[in-house]
């Protein structure tokens, strides 16, 4: 969403899978975003951040909302005028079935810049690199964050089963 002063660029974070666990993590990772933005305004050079703010999938930031009511418009005028061309698609909200996979929908991240963050080449060329980069990075930090679950998983059940063990013998 363009404005005169600030570019809004919303994510919508949605992962195909059979668990909801990935979706769970990522709001988690998602929420870790903004707080350190929060964290980042704190310090000395926090001008340079741009703004950021998570929103969870049953409540879409306002940029979302008017897309989507500017969608239904533009259907009620296809449906009177009778032409139904291609539907742009937008993620849904709830839960569907996809190829035997679910959609779970993580939520939303909305990153806004002001002038001072794209006022020359290369800031607008490292932001456009960053805004593509986030999904990588969230999944990256996914799946290290499963990792790091399991492994603590699997300690700690060696733990309980050594102590099963011993308790067993005595």
């Amino acid at each position: 969403v363009c404005r005169s002063d600030r570019v809004t660029v919303v994510i919508p974070f949605i992962f195909h899978s059979r668990h909801e666990t990935d979706a769970a993590i990522a709001r988690v990772i998602l929420q870790q975003f903004e707080q350190a933005q929060r964290k980042c305004l704190n310090e000395r050079n926090g001008k340079n951040v741009p703004i950021c703010e998570y929103r969870r999938s049953n409540d879409p930031p306002s940029e979302i909302k008017l897309f989507q009511e500017e969608q239904e418009k533009q259907q009620q005028q296809r449906q009177e005028q009778e032409v139904n061309p291609q539907q742009f698609f937008f993620p849904s909200l709830d839960v569907t079935d996809y190829d035997g996979l679910l959609l779970h929908h993580a939520g939303y991240l909305s990153l806004t810049f002001l002038e001072h963050h794209v006022d020359n080449e290369d800031k607008i060329e490292k932001a456009v690199s960053n805004i593509l980069m986030t999904y990588d990075f969230l999944d990256c930090h996914l799946k290290s964050s499963k990792s790091y679950i399991r492994s603590r998983m699997r300690s700690k059940k060696d733990v309980l089963m050594k102590k099963l063990f011993n308790d067993d013998h005595k």
